[in-house]
């Protein structure tokens, strides 16, 4: 597990391996279970008005995403959402938009459902991972980008992205315990 690498990682000086993908435990065919049983899940209920509409309104929120008007891509992706909410990429892209005008909470969220309606997609475990990353939650961060590379088990990205949370989650973690043994 991933809370087992950070206190390996404590308890061997600080130090942080390169992992290897069977170390992490991906086969790259992704995993039909999902995300593990300690990552939170979003609650929604599936609601289609118009699942063509909501195509159209996602693309051309890709189009503003990719001409960086963030704003307006989240207004698009919003429009997507509520004429179909089951669409994973929808959500994923508008954590993506979020993510780059530092709304990191409303990121998250949206990763999140985004990885509760399709659990064996990367690019949602990959901005959830980004969204805790930004808030500091530097475990949940390296719990995601591990999710993430269970599925996609060759993306340098994704790997150094996990094995960065995870050194700072380490560290996090023995500043906790070094701050506890000295108010003792």
């Amino acid at each position: 597990t991933v809370q087992g690498m950070i206190d390996d990682a404590v308890a061997n000086d600080g130090y942080v391996k390169d992992f290897t993908i069977e170390e992490i435990g991906g086969d790259g065919e992704g995993s039909e279970e999902g995300a593990s049983s300690k990552m939170r899940q979003a609650e929604i209920e599936i609601k289609v008005v118009d699942a063509d509409r909501a195509l159209e309104l996602k693309s051309e929120g890709d189009a503003h995403f990719k001409k960086a008007s963030f704003g307006e891509a989240i207004r698009l992706y919003t429009a997507s959402i509520e004429q179909d909410n089951s669409n994973s990429a929808a959500f994923a892209n508008r954590a993506a938009a979020q993510i780059q005008l530092k709304n990191f909470a409303a990121a998250l969220e949206d990763a999140v459902v985004a990885r509760t309606l399709k659990p064996d997609y990367m690019k949602a475990y990959y901005r959830e991972g980004m969204a805790h990353q930004e808030l500091g939650h530097w475990e949940e961060a390296a719990q995601a980008y591990f999710e993430g590379c269970r599925i996609e088990n060759e993306n340098d990205e994704l790997i150094k992205r996990f094995q960065h949370a995870m050194k700072m989650a380490k560290e996090e973690h023995k500043s906790k315990a070094e701050a506890g043994a000295s108010s003792s």
